[in-house]
């Protein structure tokens, strides 16, 4: 299936449809990147529903872009707050080492 650029960097986003004769299972979704050759895999799940029963995927590939942190915001908010203190630690040092007080 194709896939065309998504919103953020390093995303890429495709639709597909499976067939109604797809049989119930886990199935290896692999995706080749461009001309360097770069792929990745995902899984997807085949489960018996209804006809009436409309299903819609959930979740992303677990391809190892971006979203190291995840969705909690706890999480995340720790992560930005140690890269803030180390910025400015970092700049506190290089101002007084620059004013000639040593470190």
């Amino acid at each position: 299936f194709p896939l065309a650029p998504g919103t953020g960097e390093g995303e890429a986003t495709g639709r597909f449809e499976v067939p109604p004769s797809a049989q119930p299972g886990t199935y290896e979704i692999v995706a080749t990147c461009g001309d360097d050759e770069r792929r990745v895999t995902g899984d997807l799940v085949v489960t018996l529903s209804s006809a009436a029963e409309q299903v819609y995927p959930r979740g992303s590939v677990k391809t190892g872009v971006g979203g190291a942190l995840g969705t909690d915001p706890v999480q995340t908010a720790a992560g930005v707050a140690a890269l803030a203190v180390a910025a400015a630690g970092g700049t506190w040092l290089l101002h007084r080492r620059a004013r000639g007080d040593g470190i």
